[in-house]
This record gives C-alpha cells, sequence and structure tokens, in this order.
C-alpha cells in the first residue's frame, strides 16, 4: 500500500513538472543557433561522427572536442551533442527538446532530495505530512525561475543542465545509500553516486564542490547516525571524480589560460567575483534580464585602466588605450559567458 502511494506520489510530481515546463517553454522549441551555438554544434567537427569515440586532431570524435569549443574539457555534454547530431542533424528542435527534458529530469530528482530530506530522523516527523506538498513547491519554482531560461533555451548551455541534473542524482544517491536496510543496496547506491559525480565532473567544472557538499549534507542532517560511521567508501569513491577532473583539466584551454582573455589576474578574478554576486542578486529579485548582461568594469580594472592612463599618456599615448581595450576584453569573457536569455513567454 506504502509503495504503490509512492509511486503515485512520484508519478504526479513528474507529470505536473513536466507539464509545467513543456508550458512555458514551447515556444522556444523552434529558437535557431546562437552565439556559442555556432562553435559550439554548427562548425563542431567532433560532433558529426560518432566514432571513433576519441580520434585525434584532425578526425575528431565527441570524447574529443575542440579545444576552444563551449565543450572542451566537458565530453559528456559534447556526446549529447554528437548524439542529436546523430539523429537529427543541425535542426534545432531535437537539441531543444533534450534540453528541456534534462531540466525537467532534475525538477523531479530536487524534489526527491527536498522531499527525503523533510522525512529525516533530523526533523522528528515534523514535516512528515506537509513533505511531498513542500518538495513539489521548491521544484517549481526551481524549475520555472527566470535565471534558468538561459541553460534550456541556450544550445550549448545544456553543461549547466547536465552538471546540474548530475549533481542532484549524485546527491540522491547518496541519501537512498544511507537510508538502504541492506548490503545489496547500499552496494548499489554507492555505484550510482560515484558514476553520477564522475559524470557530473565530465560535464562542467563546477561539480567540484560536489563531495564537499555532500559531506556537509551528511554532518548536517545525519550525524551521528548508524550509517555516516560506514560513509567512508562514499567519500572516497566521490574523490574519483577530482581525479577525472583533474585529467580533463590537464593542458586544457580555460579562463586565464585562453589565449583569447589576455587580461592582469586581479582584474579577472575580480570581475569574477563581481559576476557571482550578480547572480546571487538575480536568483533573488530576477530583474532585469537580458542576452547580454552589462555592468560597470570590476573595480581593480578600473584602477588599473587610471594607472595606465598616466603613465601610458606621458610615453605612448596608444598605451591607455590598449589597456582600456585590454579591460573591456576582461569584462566581456567574464561576463558575456553569463547571458540570461529573454524569458520565451
Amino acid at each position: 500500500m506504502q509503495r504503490s502511494r509512492e509511486s503515485t506520489l512520484a508519478l504526479t510530481t513528474f507529470g505536473v513538472l513536466a507539464l509545467t515546463v513543456s508550458a512555458l517553454y514551447v515556444k522556444a522549441m523552434h529558437s535557431p543557433f546562437i552565439f556559442d551555438d555556432l562553435p559550439g554544434v554548427v562548425n563542431n567537427p567532433s560532433i558529426v561522427r560518432l566514432w571513433p569515440p576519441v580520434g585525434d586532431s584532425t578526425n575528431r570524435g565527441p570524447f574529443n572536442p575542440p579545444p576552444l569549443a563551449p565543450t572542451a574539457r566537458r565530453p559528456l555534454p559534447n556526446l549529447s551533442l554528437a548524439l542529436n547530431y546523430h539523429f537529427g542533424g543541425l535542426r534545432p528542435l531535437g537539441y531543444h527538446v533534450f534540453n528541456l527534458g534534462v531540466h525537467v529530469l532534475s525538477a523531479v530528482v530536487l524534489a526527491s532530495v527536498v522531499r527525503r530530506t523533510l522525512r529525516l530522523p533530523y526533523f522528528a516527523g515534523a514535516w512528515d505530512r506537509p513533505a511531498w506538498g513542500l518538495s513539489l513547491a521548491v521544484a517549481l519554482v526551481w524549475a520555472v525561475h527566470p535565471l534558468n531560461t538561459e541553460a534550456v533555451v541556450y544550445v550549448t548551455q545544456r553543461t549547466e543542465l547536465l552538471v546540474a541534473l548530475f549533481y542532484l542524482t549524485t546527491l540522491w544517491a547518496a541519501l537512498r545509500f544511507w537510508s538502504a536496510g541492506s548490503t545489496g543496496a547500499r552496494t548499489f547506491w554507492l555505484v550510482a553516486a560515484v558514476l553520477a559525480c564522475v559524470a557530473g565532473m565530465a560535464s562542467k567544472e563546477v561539480a567540484v564542490s560536489l563531495p564537499l557538499v555532500v559531506l556537509l549534507y551528511e554532518r548536517t542532517f545525519l550525524v551521528p547516525s548508524p550509517g555516516a560511521r560506514r560513509s567512508w567508501l562514499l567519500y572516497a569513491g566521490l574523490a574519483l571524480g577530482w581525479v577525472v577532473l583533474l585529467g580533463l583539466s590537464a593542458g586544457g584551454i580555460s579562463g586565464l589560460s585562453d589565449p583569447r582573455h589576455q587580461v592582469p589576474v586581479l582584474v579577472w578574478w575580480a570581475t569574477q567575483a563581481k559576476v557571482v554576486l550578480l547572480y546571487l542578486k538575480l536568483t533573488v529579485w530576477p530583474w532585469p534580464l537580458s542576452i547580454h548582461a552589462r555592468s560597470g568594469l570590476a573595480a581593480p580594472c578600473r584602477a588599473v585602466r587610471g594607472r595606465s592612463r598616466g603613465v601610458a599618456s606621458r610615453a605612448d599615448p596608444r598605451g591607455a588605450a590598449s589597456e582600456d581595450g585590454r579591460c573591456r576584453t576582461a569584462h566581456v569573457s567574464a561576463v558575456g559567458r553569463h547571458r540570461h536569455a529573454r524569458d520565451p513567454r
């Protein structure tokens, strides 16, 4: 009886989230490729074939994207693009449907994580009755949040969608691991959590925090539970994700190593920090949103620019303009990658 009720609630959750998200984004399903979609999809030689999976620099496979492509060092998103290309060529519809499906699955997993969390012994049964309704509400708010628009509509931003799915799945599998009642079940969910973590690392670098978040979750809600003392295998497995990420990043081109981003280190990190603050603000109050967020230069950049103008104007009048151009490059490289597509509604 209990299992039947759980299945009904799970199907209802999936149905509500799928219908809501689909209704929200249906008008964007035929949107054309834009911006980074051109090097990431249209002109990406590594997605036109599924074999060989790696290849070489002249015959790239889906696990070997070009070093300056949006999916460089992110083989799973690139493989998903290759599968889209294999079945639908360069017709945008299939790519958008894939993004939409991943977003729905992430929302479903989030609902399950919230529901299971509210029913932990930590809350002493206080939230058992409203757990399903609250979890569905949380997932709905997250699924329709305007800040997610870019990731869903902008094809190459599926790196964000996939890392979110695997991030949440890792936490969900860890929850199942901690609550499993048999050795077989614990082994299954342990393997599931490790695989999801590795997949997250192979989707985008932000998954680097995943093992630490799982540890903080356990220390917050479960310790001192009997299962917590048997978690060392879980963390050893999750740490393998760091090895995978290190291997993917070794020798890769990103951030300051990108030849297109010739800017001072201080300027780079100051501008990145400013973008983080922008996202925090948009999370609480998602307005205004635009296809290309524009804000003032980071303070260190203005300082560098001011000093360079004072010196360069005496030595070479072109120097100030050159430094100003590099500052603008810093700003565009850090902020331009965080575009916010307009709501498709």
